[in-house]
């Protein structure tokens, strides 16, 4: 797997689900989400928290200047998201790949 982290695997892959956000950012998780912007293209960006009901993006294509802001100012409903968790022993995923 070429360009993948040794230690993290990804562990969803699917439709939105506000619960597996919730649950991932309250373990420190944060989560990749799939929108759609205005102009049509599909675009990602990671809520790395939460302040009430909004979710708290950050945008590594373009907006990190930005830095912290509410995903609803991408007026795009959440696609699909992925999350991912870290492996309990990195070492060991290490030695298999080589």
């Amino acid at each position: 797997m070429v360009g993948a982290n040794p230690c993290s695997t990804c562990v969803y892959e699917d439709l939105p689900s506000y619960q597996l956000i919730d649950s991932n950012l309250a373990h420190g998780n944060p989560v990749i989400v799939r929108v759609r912007l205005a102009n049509g293209i599909t675009h990602f960006v990671v809520i790395a928290g939460k302040d009430g009901f909004d979710y708290l993006v950050r945008d590594p294509g373009g907006g990190a200047a930005k830095g912290f802001y509410p995903l609803r100012e991408l007026n795009s409903d959440i696609e699909a998201l992925r999350f991912y968790q870290p492996l309990t022993n990195p070492g060991q995923y290490l030695s298999a790949q080589r």
